[in-house]
């Protein structure tokens, strides 16, 4: 019974974030505003991961690269972000050009699921 209890309280805070997100979301993208966030993820997380989708729907993902710096291993983008689940969501985007606005919503659901299972 308690356990009923515990997923039906989880259900109702999902509920409510969701439906915050949806409507904030949904207001900032229906009527054309800006959703801005910087600091590391705009900064580093979001231009890594858009050089990697890149790479990959190319089809030019190797373990060392020209075009990044002036040359570099890819390998450490291999370990830091294809050990990422949320990243295997941003290669089922169409173009790169949606990844800045799709990091507010995998990183909403991201913090929903650990919270969730923690």
């Amino acid at each position: 019974m308690m356990i009923k209890t515990h997923w039906k309280n989880l259900l109702k805070i999902w509920l409510i974030v969701l439906g915050t997100c949806a409507i904030f979301f949904g207001y900032i993208y229906l009527t054309d505003h800006v959703y801005l966030f910087w600091g590391d993820e705009m900064q580093e997380v979001v231009q890594q991961t858009t050089y990697l989708y890149n790479l990959i729907h190319n089809g030019e993902l190797s373990f060392y690269s020209f075009s990044y710096g002036m040359g570099a291993t890819t390998f450490i983008n291999l370990y830091s972000y294809f050990g990422s689940p949320s990243f295997y969501l941003f290669l089922l985007l169409p173009k790169a050009e949606y990844i800045v606005s799709a990091m507010p919503f995998v990183d909403i659901l991201r913090f929903l699921l650990i919270s969730t299972f923690a």
